[in-house]
């Protein structure tokens, strides 16, 4: 059998995902117009990784990469959100993690500094 590094004991943060709703807008230049839940929410495992400063659009932002482990899910695209503790982070990638055979799933995202739910 199969023996994985990650134990069940460590998916110890609560998340959930939102999903775009997609508006049509004129000469066929959809936008979002809003974001809506994707249930259920699911327990993961955090580790942050070292944030940095960056001057985007004339402004400093903060920027900080943070690995989200979590039981395999099928329905999660790079399109989606998660949400923690009212922190909105955008999903940089998704992949299988390396020590499972579709069991876990490990998400790169970006903390976005802007936005809270």
């Amino acid at each position: 059998m199969l023996q994985s590094r990650i134990r069940a004991g460590e998916l110890d943060q609560q998340i959930s995902f939102i999903a775009p709703v997609i508006s049509v807008g004129d000469a066929n230049s959809d936008y979002i117009s809003g974001w809506n839940p994707v249930p259920p929410s699911d327990w993961a495992r955090k580790v942050d990784k070292p944030g940095t400063e960056l001057v985007v659009a004339d402004r400093i932002t903060y920027v900080q990469d943070t690995v989200w482990t979590i039981r395999y899910r099928s329905d999660i695209t790079p399109q989606m959100r998660i949400v923690h503790d009212g922190r909105v982070y955008e999903i940089i990638s998704i992949h299988p993690n390396n020590s499972s055979r579709d069991r876990w799933l490990d998400i790169v995202t970006q903390l976005l500094d802007t936005e809270t739910t």
